[in-house]
């Protein structure tokens, strides 16, 4: 039997497409960004926004509240940070996995993350303002994926 089931969705403001084979040999299973240069990421408050409105959809409001843990959140940190203002942008998610009868399974992946935190602190603090984390791993060798990384390496400080 040969198959073939895809699915594109918006995941931290990234648009993904996932794509699963089958085929006679084994099956296949890809996670990719079909659109790197549209996210737009999401804010800490729209987040919590929308964790509150899927819990009310579950009616499991006992679980987890979130406009509670938006109140604990914004009690954790200075009154004086923009809690608000902090974006966190899926850059990259790729997943693939290649699976073939009698043959060892491949696995690919690659995931950054981007969290913006340019104009949270008050303006006039100079002492540190950090603008922004990036969390990524991968253990792939593919151009296309890493160039949707922007991966900004070591060497490339050392060498330019």
């Amino acid at each position: 039997m040969e198959a073939l089931i895809g699915i594109e969705l918006k995941v931290l403001g990234s648009d993904i497409v996932g794509i699963y084979e089958q085929t006679k040999e084994g099956y296949k299973i890809l996670v990719a960004p079909s659109n790197p240069q549209s996210n737009e990421g999401i804010t800490i408050d729209k987040l919590l926004e929308d964790i509150n409105s899927l819990i009310g959809k579950t009616g499991e409001k006992e679980k987890v509240n979130g406009n509670e843990l938006k109140e604990q959140l914004k009690a954790a940190v200075p009154s004086n940070i923009k809690l608000e203002e902090i974006v966190i942008k899926l850059k990259t998610a790729y997943l693939y996995v290649d699976s073939k009868k009698g043959a060892d399974t491949k696995l690919e992946y690659a995931f950054s993350l981007d969290i913006v935190t340019e104009g949270v602190l008050p303006k006039g603090i100079e002492l540190v303002d950090v603008k922004r984390l990036t969390v990524s791993v991968w253990n792939t060798d593919r151009e296309k994926v890493l160039n949707y990384m922007s991966l900004q390496k070591i060497d490339t400080y050392l060498e330019g």
